[in-house]
């Protein structure tokens, strides 16, 4: 096993003082899953999980009450928030009980052995447990092998497989920390079904890997690795294989084209409020949907098709007109909207194709309102363009 260098953390104060009471109590409190993969990372944690160990429920609600408030998030789960940073909780048993992320039996038992607490975790780098007293690093399932080396791995194949939403959950691990996800990992998520995932859910690993992620692409790959394009997101899925002028786009394929895009798009909103990254995200993502359904090969080379749709009509008329004169005016015009213009002839195509398109968009204003769908049915996120 790799010998791990702790970073340096500032642990709370209310962290620590919990530890030592719940110790004079006669249980013992660890710290366990993102703030302990944080820590040996080398990243400082914001957020703390702490499970204890040897007290019954009771009794810990009697210690945490001396600490303040307590919001119970639920009784059932035996897990306690202390502000908006600390969750407590004792090590529990979960059973799979029907369809859906809440048909779950949980039961809290304070007499399991670490193992046993650690066994339900998704990926062995979240099943670390760490003293917050001692330093003292409980790795049952090797975790800190796995970091070192990159990987991503499922602690257990009997109980993966009972969340469904762990498999969005490697795909944006996989982008946000940039491992690869280990080969039987992959095969246990491609069987999982994803059909009892609200969008909600979804959504929220999908803001992970497009917000969090510097690349990423990569969680894209991976949703495409795992088949979670192929159920959750038949847009995307569409992207694959669509071609494009090589003249402009030598990188190949729609889908190839739009993970370079997400990836450019997020190296440029590091400086924006939410709502703005969020919406330069989607855009990203989303902004060729119109093409394997609008992709024809013109005149040597693909172009958008005649459609329905006006703003598609418009741009294809456009891209027609403008191959046909100079393939040089034509990159002048794109940089500069027609600085460099090398004839009389090649400013009047242009000219009549940016007359047409405005026509096209201003006769067909309704049907410009679009909505895009990243996933149908219960699944997926959503957003429209007005």
């Amino acid at each position: 096993m790799p010998a791990f260098m702790l970073m340096k953390v500032d642990i709370p104060g209310a962290v620590l003082k919990l530890s030592e009471t719940i110790r004079d109590a006669g249980g013992r409190a660890l710290l366990v899953g993102g703030c302990v993969r944080d820590e040996l990372m080398g990243k400082q944690p914001k957020d703390w999980d702490v499970e204890v160990y040897g007290i019954e429920p009771a009794r810990l609600r009697e210690v945490l009450d001396q600490f303040g408030s307590v919001n119970v998030v639920g009784e059932a789960f035996t897990v306690y928030k202390l502000g908006s940073d600390l969750d407590v909780s004792l090590p529990r048993r979960e059973r799979k009980t029907g369809r859906g992320h809440r048909a779950f039996f949980i039961e809290g038992d304070p007499s399991m052995t670490i193992e046993e607490g650690a066994r339900r975790r998704d990926f062995t780098i979240n099943a670390i447990l760490q003293d917050p007293l001692t330093g003292e690093i409980i790795d049952p399932f090797n975790g800190r092998d796995d970091l070192e080396n990159k990987t991503l791995r499922a602690v257990s194949r009997e109980t993966f497989a009972e969340d469904s939403l762990r498999v969005l959950r490697a795909a944006q691990f996989a982008a946000r920390f940039e491992f690869e996800i280990e080969a039987q990992t992959v095969e246990l998520c491609r069987k999982i079904d994803l059909s009892d995932l609200p969008s909600e859910r979804i959504w929220g690993e999908m803001e992970k890997l497009l917000l969090k992620a510097q690349h990423p692409s990569i969680g894209l790959k991976c949703l495409l690795e795992l088949g979670v394009v192929d159920r959750l997101f038949p847009e995307i899925k569409a992207l694959i294989d669509v071609p494009q002028d090589r003249e402009w786009h030598p990188e190949g394929d729609v889908f190839v084209h739009t993970s370079l895009v997400i990836d450019r798009a997020r190296e440029l909103i590091e400086d924006l409020p939410y709502p703005r990254q969020v919406t330069v995200m989607l855009a990203a993502l989303c902004h060729d949907f119109g093409k394997p359904s609008t992709t024809e090969f013109v005149d040597g080379s693909f172009a958008l098709a005649r459609t329905r749709g006006s703003r598609h009509r418009a741009d294809a008329e456009f891209s027609r007109q403008a191959q046909r004169s100079h393939a040089g005016w034509l990159r002048c015009a794109r940089a500069g909207r027609g600085a460099g213009a090398r004839s009389f002839e090649t400013r009047r195509i242009l000219q009549e194709a940016r007359r047409s398109r405005r026509r096209r968009i201003s006769s067909s204003r309704a049907e410009m309102r679009t909505r895009f769908v990243v996933s149908r049915g219960e699944g997926g996120f959503a957003g429209s363009q007005r």
